[in-house]
């Protein structure tokens, strides 16, 4: 135990005087962060990185100043760029694996899988789609548009058993090459898209032509989770991560207070 506390020690020296170097050469600290795109739609990186800046402004965190590289990936792509060290920091819907013990996480927000963007015509048997709750199986009408390139394996295991289990496993599907599209498509009528429950409550921008359903049966446990190497000590990670927590508390507070569909 001794000898593991003396490296990280060093570590954390050594990090810290990478970081004292390229600030006397004038440069930044630069990280990177790869986030699913719902961590980008939510806002919760626009408020993180906005929280990184006011620090910066108000000169309330010296070692604040940072360069931010973004990149949008899943959440298995994102977590083999962490530890390829690629990315410094991931946002991601699912945890890592227990036997990545290299990786440490944490749960920024609670968001789960249960309302539907549809077409704003949809006609659900005498349902009003705008904004009002719904039984899932009323959109059996229509197929179910999905991002096979945005989709992460264990997320998109667990939607397809849910569905099953409330009857919808035979649900037509239409595949939609990338999140724009698949909101394109819904407003064309083609389809629907299953989504978080914050599209329902503003927080998150829906596109016209298009309503956000809560479902009046149907919740899949869904959030955002903050990953990061366990072994790495640079202060600007820790600033990013500080930022984005904070990000997320923020956001955990405005859902708390929101009223319940």
């Amino acid at each position: 135990l001794l000898v593991q506390a003396a490296r990280e020690a060093i570590t954390r020296i050594d990090h810290a005087v990478a970081e004292l170097r390229l600030q006397v050469d004038g440069q930044l600290p630069s990280v990177g962060v790869g986030t699913v795109e719902h961590g980008i739609r939510t806002g919760l990186l626009t408020e993180a990185l906005r929280a990184l800046q006011g620090a910066e402004r108000d000169h309330k965190a010296p070692d604040a100043y940072v360069e931010v590289r973004v990149h949008q990936l899943t959440s298995s792509a994102a977590l083999i760029a962490l530890r390829e060290r690629t990315v410094d920091v991931a946002v991601v819907s699912t945890r890592p694996p227990a036997e990545h013990k290299d990786l440490s996480s944490v749960r920024l927000v609670q968001d789960p899988l249960g309302a539907a963007l549809v077409p704003a015509d949809a006609p659900f048997a005498g349902a009003r789609p705008a904004g009002h709750a719904v039984p899932i199986r009323a959109l059996s009408q229509l197929p179910l548009i999905v991002v096979p390139e945005h989709a992460d394996p264990l997320v998109r295991a667990r939607r397809d058993a849910a569905l099953a289990a409330v009857g919808m496993a035979d649900t037509p599907r239409r595949e939609a090459g990338d999140e724009s599209a698949a909101l394109a498509m819904v407003g064309a009528g083609l389809g629907w898209l299953l989504v978080p429950i914050s599209c329902t409550t503003g927080r998150v921008a829906v596109p016209a032509g298009v309503h956000a359903c809560p479902l009046v049966d149907f919740q899949l446990p869904f959030g955002l989770h903050l990953v990061w190497r366990r072994n790495d000590h640079r202060t600007a990670v820790d600033c990013l991560r500080r930022a984005l927590r904070y990000a997320a508390d923020q956001q955990n507070r405005r859902a708390a207070a929101e009223p319940h569909a």
